[in-house]
């Protein structure tokens, strides 16, 4: 039910509690199964060690732990996937809630 960005969309990015902390505008969004998501890809992500096999082996773990026992879904190698790249307009807040 989530909608998805588009180029040019701006959105604001929210902390755990829904406090709203920066705005970004969307410059891509790549609809690719998740067996293609390349290095290049995970590494602009910018999580865990930064290699293509902890952003898969993350990834995979979340949502098949957590969003596939929720919502009923199994997840696969073939499942199509989002990969929105984006640049931050503004900064609300360095300090978060948490």
């Amino acid at each position: 039910g989530t909608p998805i960005p588009v180029k040019g969309c701006i959105s604001i990015v929210t902390d755990g509690f829904g406090v709203p902390i920066a705005c970004i505008e969307t410059e891509s969004v790549d609809h690719i199964p998740f067996k293609d998501v390349t290095e290049a890809m995970a590494i602009r992500e910018g999580e865990g060690d930064l290699t293509l096999e902890d952003w898969k082996a993350g990834h995979w773990d979340y949502w098949n732990k957590y969003d596939g026992p929720q919502t009923g879904l199994e997840f696969s190698e073939n499942e199509m996937i989002f990969m929105e790249s984006f640049h931050v307009l503004n900064v609300f807040s360095k300090k978060s809630t948490w």
